[in-house]
């Protein structure tokens, strides 16, 4: 049980209004401070909490209204790879630890790493989001020690979570469906890669070897949503597209008799890419 020691309820929930399509935008209206752009996306209060949540990821600075060099990456990404924006905001989700932020509890991140876990598990099909919730509630209560009333959570929540997984490429999510993944962008494994890196709220180095055991291997797939059997391929799928041992970011293989390990040559978070 992850000891912390919470005297209000712990705030899971994920703002649906942030979507995949109009997150650029939004940013964008952010960054030139325009008002009559923001309204389109509701009211006040609705905008200060969307903007609360484009903070807490990590894309608008904690005590202004501007862009952080995330916000202004992800905005050059939609120019250049706008089939990448989802996989990013769902890549920087999944990173997000348990926080407090004014006197509130918000563990958003964990709530998007525990959906994701839920979904691949059940190996797609319908989404029951009742037995969804039912999970969440049961799980995040043995994990913060919390009775079920002081977790903020709802189907609400998940339509917050599903509007990622459907920008995804390919999607995860569409019409109430979910289906795994075989194939997905190799800058989703560097990202996901690079996120296997951080043990304890530690950093472990780069540039060496780290090797995939079976529990770090269904981590990965749970993260990029993909199918068990298909991790092999979509990894040296990454490898050919920057291959380290060609002066790109990353390697892998099962040489050694150990299994399958996977190296990545430098740091590279979310919505970095190889050209910025």
């Amino acid at each position: 049980m992850t000891e912390l020691n919470f005297d209000k309820k712990i705030i899971f929930h994920i703002r649906k209004e942030i979507k995949p399509q109009s997150i650029v935008p939004m940013l964008s209206a952010i960054s030139a401070n325009e008002d009559a752009a923001l309204a389109q996306f509701g009211g006040l209060g609705t905008r200060a909490q969307a903007i609360a949540e484009l903070r807490r990821v990590g894309l608008v600075a904690s005590r202004s209204n501007e862009l952080t060099e995330q916000g202004r990456l992800l905005i050059e990404l939609n120019a250049r790879r706008p089939h990448l924006v989802a996989e990013a905001l769902h890549a920087m989700y999944i990173r997000l630890t348990v926080e407090t932020v004014d006197g509130s509890k918000f563990g958003a991140g964990w709530a998007y790493r525990q959906v994701c876990a839920f979904v691949w598990g059940g190996g797609g099909g319908i989404l029951d989001r009742t037995g969804l919730i039912g999970r969440f509630y049961a799980s995040a209560s043995a994990e913060f020690g919390l009775p079920e009333d002081e977790i903020a959570f709802s189907t609400t929540s998940i339509n917050g979570i599903t509007n990622w997984l459907g920008g995804l490429y390919p999607q995860v999510y569409a019409g109430s469906v979910i289906t795994l993944r075989h194939v997905c962008p190799p800058e989703a494994v560097w990202w996901a890669v690079d996120g296997l890196h951080y043990v304890g709220g530690q950093r472990m180095p780069t540039g060496i070897r780290l090797p995939l055991t079976a529990d770090l291997s269904v981590v990965l797939c749970q993260h990029l949503l993909i199918h068990e059997d298909a991790l092999g391929r979509v990894l040296d799928q990454a490898k050919r597209r920057s291959d380290f041992n060609h002066g790109g970011i990353f390697d892998t293989g099962t040489a050694g008799g150990q299994g399958r390990w996977v190296l990545l040559a430098r740091c590279i978070v979310p919505p970095q890419t190889l050209d910025r």
